[in-house]
């Protein structure tokens, strides 16, 4: 994979950036000096002056420089009372000097004195080496001149006379059909005359693809896969096939068709999808839209993934399987929604409104077949969406607003709200926004109907469209006055709907219903069909489809089941089924806790265990069974002198006692405060020593320690202090079967350090900070991001914990098999025990969950599909080796995707040991020609030398066996953020035929340059509503200008905000124009810098580190008094 890299100059933008950037921010001293630390502006160019200037700074506290994401970063804990250190060096040209200064830094950011911060310090210029590129592709397609006009004059070509075998010629090697006929000629000279008339032949009947009739198309899909599996190599057969077709096709219709291959392909097609498929260890790749280098990216993260499973004993076809599998979806588990309190005001009823009445109304016309994709209408209250929101936040009028698009259409669902207000403020006059929508709302449905309280929603929210981000009163009173003009009764004032006290018990009852269900604000909105989460990932509407469609199968099997009558309330059912149908009905979980189910406020983090393996093996698991493989692992971390965390944890540990998760296991980390007092080396035996102590005397200790002790004067208070002799003692009194020789000072030390450093190194918590983790997925933790956002530990009550422990096994159950039967390297047959096994379920699941954070894809193709070819890794020498990657590909042989895909993985091959499975999937009947192009992809897997060690000049695309009397038009397919033109090209490009060429140029030749990597965006402006600030002038400035880089700049257009700049690998500054922009915006998280007494420039960092380009979200915020001036 190395050789790969260097050879696509993968890292040379990156390189590139770094030289800019400690060119521009080192700060170099005077002198001779290869290694030296930035704090501040403070430098010090020996490990003796770091502690003076970091005294210094703690004085003065200075800005430091910024920290990019791709700064090597060697952190401490407490980032923000301390200061930053940049190292800047260049290994290579002093390693002593860096190895000192790396040495001394890494200590103090261990200690927590600084963040240490690695930049390296390239001295020399790259500006003016040129290199070849690579991973482009070269299109010469055919032209279609049926409406076009040529000159058609005939041409003296009697010069020609004497080259006309090389007229067609563009390539070196003269190859046609496979026949290299250089190569004959030089071997057989005496038959060059009959070389030439045989070349003429296969050129003839290459070039007469326009003469096919539609019979002889038919079945050349087929035909070409008949010559691929044919052939020795696969891969190369339809790499020719396909990216030189159109000289080839006649030759296809001349091979026997075979009737058995058909069948198969026929099977294989009612199985598999006619799009292509691209899966590298079952992660779906786009063929359309892929580039090479992001491709380079996805294959070092799995090679990376199959390795880190390898350090889990499992061997490399094992690993490469694993790897393969993904968790399945979050599972589907239904809440415990249910509209008894009155909570849940409905927008409507199949069963009673008259809107309905035309309906089907038995559930046996829902059980029904009817279309696929297409909803049942009957009138019963089948599925019934509840939406849980805060009317006031940002995003709630435009749900409500859909929900009444919805109902007005007549979709089969029932709707409700769940409306989480504030509490009523007595001691203020204005008028609560929330609370008023909820009580108007309330109101018009008691008092007259839900179209008015439907159309109140519809207006507010069409009010709001290219309005003030907050809905005001007056824009409020205004649509209250709208829907109380449409009325035939005539509604109260709205003073009086708002002052009255009528409706304050349904606000009540619904905060208490968001509480008692875990339901906080700010995880709101949630929207739940039947009970079941919809996708906050999706457009509301489209994810409640989605969970409709999901749900119909289940239902109507419970209704054909008779388990539900139309006597029944479906809803109700669904929240409370019989004992009989609880298993087909699925788990039902009394609260929703936002810490489970991951939400957009509290997202996936997974942390892969792996790297720590083997300390975290050492750790004391509590645990109801040893004899049993564990498929979750739970990980606590709590402070001994917290008593809050103490009582957690004894509530965790009567679970255990009581073997209410026989398929889980506990440990426990000790991540004692920064200033621990009290000796707390008893509860650290207990919770960390191995062998572990019986989980009752431990709970028994527990219930001792978590007892309030001392307190400050600031009500914080400690546990009561548990001694190493004082467990020994109570041991003794109560018999308990504590072995007092594995409880040692030494150990007892040794452990805490371990515990202390997986607490800092690993999960990342703060001094004295509790958390849950769970088969590595970070579930909470106390200590928010912001300052003082803390959670006490009992936010996870035990019904959480039990939901979590069923939630992560089902997670992981796609896994469990697979390690199970897996066969374990390294190990001695002994140690395979099932706390082993554990141990690597636990390390798996954490690596397959960081698919879900990064939003990967994983698939398999039907088992019922049969591959055309298997082709296994080997090496160099074509032996067999094991692989590390398993590749899927189901193609049409003669489709773009096929020319793409087939010399990208004959590269792959030998680059990476990699299994490819590829099935062919042709269009078995054809009408027209499905390529009328062809194509070369530029990729060489390793850089090549001359003889006297120089770099050759590089790939480049050279394409052969092309129709000289064609007129054919080259179009390039590179990267998205490439801005490319040719520098080379003596004629027209849109226009080539060959034939046309002088008899002194055999070879047709265009040169390109790849001018700028763009920077691309969208740009918001978040002072109200986010909306594109259309016209705003953004300029992207090279951090040391200079005439060679000229600032780029743009205009933010009204489509999405886009906006789009030229520029190269290295660091830049993207700023507001100076001119009106300046003066009404501000941008969001700016770097500042001083101009001139009274003037200061605003940017942001824009880092091009790759030929990918660069993706940035630009918001900006109008000035104080500028809210309502207009850009344009």
């Amino acid at each position: 994979m190395l050789r790969f890299s260097l050879a696509m100059r993968m890292h040379s933008p990156h390189v590139e950036m770094l030289r800019q950037l400690g060119h521009a921010t080192a700060g170099r001293p005077e002198g001779d000096h290869n290694a030296w630390v930035r704090i501040a502006d403070a430098i010090a160019t020996g490990t003796q002056h770091i502690q003076t200037n970091i005294e210094a700074w703690a004085e003065h506290k200075q800005d430091t420089l910024p920290v990019f994401s791709h700064d090597y970063v060697y952190t401490s804990h407490n980032t923000s009372a301390v200061p930053v250190a940049f190292l800047y060096a260049n290994p290579a040209a002093s390693p002593a000097e860096f190895r000192t200064f790396h040495n001394a830094l890494t200590t103090l950011a261990k200690a927590g004195q600084v963040v240490y911060v690695l930049r390296y310090y390239l001295a020399w210029d790259l500006y003016d080496q040129v290199m070849n590129l690579q991973g482009y592709g070269v299109d010469l397609a055919i032209k279609n001149l049926e409406y076009k006009a040529m000159d058609d004059q005939v041409k003296d070509k009697a010069e020609d006379a004497d080259e006309d075998e090389e007229a067609v010629a563009v390539e070196g090697d003269d190859e046609v059909q496979g026949f290299k006929f250089n190569v004959l000629k030089e071997r057989h000279p005496a038959l060059k005359t009959s070389l030439h008339s045989f070349r003429q032949f296969l050129g003839e009947h290459n070039q007469d693809f326009d003469q096919l009739k539609v019979w002889d198309l038919k079945n050349l899909g087929v035909q070409a896969t008949q010559r691929i599996l044919a052939a020795s190599d696969p891969l190369r057969a339809m790499r020719d096939i396909s990216q030189s077709f159109p000289t080839l096709a006649s030759s296809l219709t001349r091979i026997k068709l075979n009737q058995t291959l058909v069948a198969q392909i026929t099977d294989n097609q009612n199985a598999l999808s006619s799009d292509t498929t691209f899966l590298i260890n079952g992660r779906a790749i786009d063929p359309r839209s892929y580039s090479i280098y992001r491709l380079l990216s996805i294959l070092k993260e799995e090679v990376q993934r199959v390795e880190r499973l390898q350090t889990m004993y499992l061997p490399s076809h094992e690993a490469a399987r694993i790897a393969s599998a993904s968790l399945p979806p979050v599972p589907s588990i239904r809440f415990n929604i249910t509209g008894r309190t009155g909570a849940i005001q409905f927008m409507n009823d199949l069963e009673k409104e008259p809107q309905y009445g035309r309906w089907p109304r038995t559930l046996m016309d829902f059980a029904r077949r009817g279309y696929p994709g297409q909803m049942k209408f009957v009138a019963k209250n089948v599925f019934t969406v509840v939406t849980v929101l805060d009317p006031s936040q940002p995003g709630a009028l435009g749900i409500m607003a859909t929900v009444e698009n919805v109902i007005r259409q007549n979709a089969p669902l029932r709707f409700g709200f769940v409306f989480v207000t504030d509490d009523e403020d007595t001691s203020s006059d204005e008028v609560n926004m929330g609370r008023a929508i909820a009580k108007t709302i309330a109101y018009l449905l008691k008092h007259h109907t839900s179209r008015a309280a439907l159309m109140l929603m519809g207006v507010m929210n069409y009010q709001m469209q290219g309005a003030e981000a907050t809905l005001t009163m007056d824009t409020f009173a205004q649509a209250y006055e709208m829907v109380a003009s449409n009325m035939d009764k005539p509604l109260k004032d709205l003073d009086e709907v708002l002052s009255s006290k009528e409706f304050d018990s349904v606000l009540k009852a619904a905060n208490q219903f968001a509480f008692e269900r875990g339901l906080s604000k700010g995880s709101l909105p949630l929207g739940f069909l039947n009970g079941k989460l919809v996708d906050q990932k999706k457009d509301f509407m489209e994810g409640v489809v989605e969970a409709y469609f999901e749900q119909v199968p289940g239902l109507q099997t419970l209704i054909v089941n008779h388990a539900i009558s139309d006597s029944e309330s479906v809803y109700e059912f669904l929240m409370a089924p019989p004992k009989q149908w609880e298993e087909m009905v699925g788990q039902i979980a009394p609260k929703f806790s936002p810490y489970i189910i991951p939400t957009e406020a509290q997202p996936l983090k997974y942390i892969p265990l792996v790297s720590h393996k083997d300390e975290l093996s050492r750790l004391a698991f509590f645990e109801s069974n040893r004899d049993a493989v564990k498929s979750v692992t739970h990980i606590i971390a709590v402070n001994p002198e917290d008593p809050e965390h103490l009582e957690f944890l004894h509530s965790v540990l009567e679970r255990v006692e009581k073997k209410e998760e026989e398929h889980a296991r506990w440990a426990v980390l000790i991540n004692p405060g920064p200033d621990a007092e009290i000796d707390h080396s008893g509860i650290v035996a207990l919770l960390a020593g191995t062998p572990t102590a019986p989980v009752a005397f431990v709970r028994q200790v527990l219930d001792k320690a978590s007892a309030t002790g001392a307190c400050d004067e600031n009500g914080a208070c400690k546990g009561v202090p548990i001694t190493l002799e004082e467990v020994f003692t109570l041991a003794t009194a109560e018999s308990a079967k504590v072995k007092q020789s594995a409880y040692t000072s030494e150990k007892i030390q040794g452990a805490l350090a371990s515990h202390r450093r997986l607490c800092r190194d690993l999960f990342k918590l703060q001094p004295g900070e509790g958390a849950v983790v769970s088969n590595g997925r970070l579930v909470f933790r106390t200590h928010g991001e912001a300052a003082g956002d803390v959670h006490p530990m009992s936010t996870l009550s035990p019904s959480d914990m039990t939901f979590l422990g069923h939630y992560q096994a089902q997670r992981v159950s796609v896994a469990l098999p697979l390690l199970n039967e897996a066969a374990l390297l390294g190990l001695d047959p002994d140690d395979i025990t099932s706390a082993t096994r554990s141990n690597i379920v636990m390390g798996v699941a954490s690596l397959l969950g960081q698919d879900e954070v990064s939003s990967v894809v994983r698939k398999s193709l039907p088992a019922n599909a049969v591959p055309s070819v298997v082709l296994p890794p080997t090496n160099a020498e074509g032996e067999a080796v094991e692989p590390l990657l398993d590749v899927v590909l189901v193609v049409d042989p003669l489709s773009k995707a096929a020319q793409k895909l087939s010399p990208l993985l004959m590269a792959l091959r030998r680059v990476v040991p990699v299994t490819v499975t590829l099935y062919i999937n042709p269009v078995l009947s054809l009408s027209d020609l499905p390529l009328k192009n062809f194509y070369h992809l530029v990729l060489q897997e390793e850089l090549e030398f001359t003889q006297a060690g120089q770099l050759t000049a590089g790939p480049s695309a050279m394409l052969s066996g092309l129709p000289p009397a064609r007129v054919l038009t080259l179009a390039m397919e590179t990267p998205e953020a490439w801005l490319v033109q040719p520098i080379i090209a003596k004629y027209d490009l849109d226009n080539i035929k060959l034939e046309d060429l002088p008899a002194s140029e055999k070879i047709m030749t265009a040169v390109f340059r790849l001018e700028h990597i763009l920077v691309e965006g969208s740009c918001n402006d978040i002072t109200a509503n986010p909306t594109p600030p259309r016209g705003l002038e953004l300029e992207l400035a090279p951090v040391t200008p200079t005439p060679d880089i000229p600032t780029q700049d743009t205009l933010v257009m009204s489509n999405l905000g886009y906006y789009q700049l030229k520029a190269n690998p290295g660091i830049w500054r993207l700023r507001i124009a100076t001119g009106r922009g300046t003066r009404l915006f501000t941008m969001q998280n700016a770097q500042v810098d001083q101009i001139a007494e009274g003037q200061a420039e605003e940017y942001r960092w824009v880092a091009v580190t790759s030929f990918l380009g660069e993706w940035l979200l630009l918001n900006v915020v109008r000035r104080p008094g500028m809210e309502k001036e207009q850009l344009l």
